[in-house]
């Protein structure tokens, strides 16, 4: 439970700034700033099924840490190499990375929280992993829009999510922002680095309700 929310957070925080960069940053429209995120999904669509086989064959474990151990290359390969001339393909492949990870935890992880549940408590179980995820999904604005907009004013912030602008009329606030950005990416990086702990730590709880 604990890793899910902590994967919602920062999935959802990942994907709120990099909309912020191509809109605010980059000016792009927001239909072309929401293509470019595509990728963040894509690796999800073909990977989840894969990973639910891969959970059910070797264990929920392995398949679910592994795509949190992804996601912290993906995060931390964002806050290393986005800037304004930083080409599209690396961020995709950033972003492809993060998704894949993603998929490779969602179905085994959900596939553990039932399991632990057992049949008595399964809806309940899955009712408050609903819960947790999407309370991590709105968590990840309340913690990635600090770090980024002490270094814009948040006039600009709404004017670019309203769609009413496009970029930043003030350029010399290019630089903080992408300071700003790299921050929440290597943030939410160490919330992924927490996750794959947490996850990790499921199979000797397995292992000691075994013995």
């Amino acid at each position: 439970m604990i890793s899910a929310t902590l994967n919602a957070l920062a999935r959802m925080g990942i994907m709120f700034m990099l909309i912020f960069y191509f809109q605010g940053a980059l000016e792009k429209d927001a239909l072309i700033a929401g293509i470019m995120t595509i990728p963040l999904a894509a690796g999800m669509l073909v990977v989840s099924p894969l990973a639910g086989y891969l959970g059910d064959k070797y264990g929920e474990t392995m398949p679910a840490t592994l795509g949190l151990f992804l996601n912290i290359f993906g995060m931390a390969g964002l806050a290393l190499d986005t800037a304004m001339t930083t080409p599209f393909w690396h961020l995709a492949l950033y972003m492809t990375i993060i998704s894949v990870g993603a998929g490779l935890f969602n179905s085994p992880n959900s596939s553990s929280i039932m399991n632990a549940a057992g049949p008595r408590y399964r809806g309940e179980a899955s009712g408050i992993r609903s819960l947790t995820t999407n309370m991590g999904m709105m968590l990840s604005i309340a913690f990635s829009m600090p770090i980024v907009t002490h270094s814009i004013p948040h006039e600009v912030m709404l004017a670019i999510f309203s769609g009413t602008q496009v970029g930043m009329d003030d350029k010399s606030s290019l630089h903080g922002f992408i300071t700003g950005l790299h921050g929440v990416f290597w943030f939410m990086a160490a919330l992924m680095a927490v996750a794959t702990v947490m996850s990790y730590l499921r199979s000797h709880r397995g292992s000691r309700a075994s013995a």
